[in-house]
């Protein structure tokens, strides 16, 4: 994350969030799996091998955004934990509107 700079944090985020979305429309099973595993309760993603990557995921997440704070691209006065999951939460109503319009 140390690498991130303040020209450079905006266009990795924006990749990053593209990717998975440009995969999907060449495996459309990809874009099913991951809404599904979004959908596992809790307890289940405390099972292995599941808890690992959900971990992974969050860490990364959760670093990325701390760097955006520290750059001063992204507001400090929030915990990182409420600003990450209000992003999870954007991100899934974007998902639900583009399965609903997948065709």
């Amino acid at each position: 994350m140390a690498t991130l700079t303040h020209g450079t944090f905006w266009p990795t985020f924006a990749e990053l969030h593209c990717q998975p979305l440009l995969r999907s429309f060449e495996q459309p099973w990809l874009f099913a799996a991951i809404r599904a595993a979004s959908r596992l309760s809790p307890d289940t993603l405390k099972h292995e091998p599941l808890a690992s990557i959900a971990q992974q995921i969050v860490t990364y997440a959760m670093s990325f955004m701390a760097r955006g704070q520290e750059l001063g691209l992204i507001r400090s006065d929030l915990p990182v934990e409420l600003l990450f999951n209000w992003i999870a939460a954007l991100d899934s109503a974007s998902d639900m509107w583009l399965l609903e319009r997948w065709e």
